[in-house]
């Protein structure tokens, strides 16, 4: 029996929203000419920035967001990188994309409890790691998710505001650096 797969539980950080309050952050969305795969580095690049400055403000906290999970040896990693600093992490092997993806998210957002800045932003070239976390009551990665909504919902309470926004192109360095190096920190698909 020791081999059957941890129930995927709430974090006890999170409480579920009356359907009444709105959502605890902001989301916008960057619009490619193209697909992904079908855009120029440089092309990626600008629209990036032009996402940047579209929500630069005074006392704000900016993070770029990324994970990712190489096929070939199912090693999975996820980065946060905020100016000054970065938090890493190398996540259990065979975690799918979309894994990661929520794994970097909170990594920037349980770095974010520690600052004082009134704005949180969140850049992330996950669209799917930010459809996630738009329903109150989700069904996958039930761990994951409640855990973002919790931290989400702790900041709303300091009286803070997170933006988020889907931006092609992230930070595929340091999260391609976190892919190799040794498994730390949580180690399983419900923080």
């Amino acid at each position: 029996m020791e081999n059957w797969p941890q129930a995927d539980l709430p974090a006890p950080t999170f409480r579920a929203p009356p359907p009444w309050e709105p959502p605890a952050a902001e989301f916008s969305a960057t619009q490619l000419p193209a697909s992904k795969a079908l855009c120029a580095v440089e092309e990626m690049r600008q629209h990036a920035f032009m996402a940047m400055a579209q929500v630069s403000e005074p006392d704000s906290v900016v993070y770029y967001t990324d994970g990712s999970a190489d096929p070939d040896s199912g090693r999975t990693g996820a980065a946060a990188v905020t100016r000054g600093g970065e938090v890493c992490e190398r996540t259990p092997d065979h975690y799918s994309t979309l894994q990661t993806e929520l794994v970097a998210i909170l990594l920037a957002l349980e770095h974010a409890q520690h600052r004082r800045e009134r704005t949180v932003v969140l850049h992330t070239d996950s669209r799917t790691g930010l459809q996630a976390f738009q329903q109150p009551y989700p069904s996958d990665n039930v761990g994951l998710v409640t855990a973002i909504l919790g931290s989400l919902q702790s900041l709303a309470a300091q009286g803070r505001r997170m933006k988020r926004l889907f931006s092609p192109g992230g930070v595929d360095r340091s999260r391609k650096y976190c892919n190799t190096g040794p498994i730390r920190g949580k180690g399983g698909a419900s923080p």
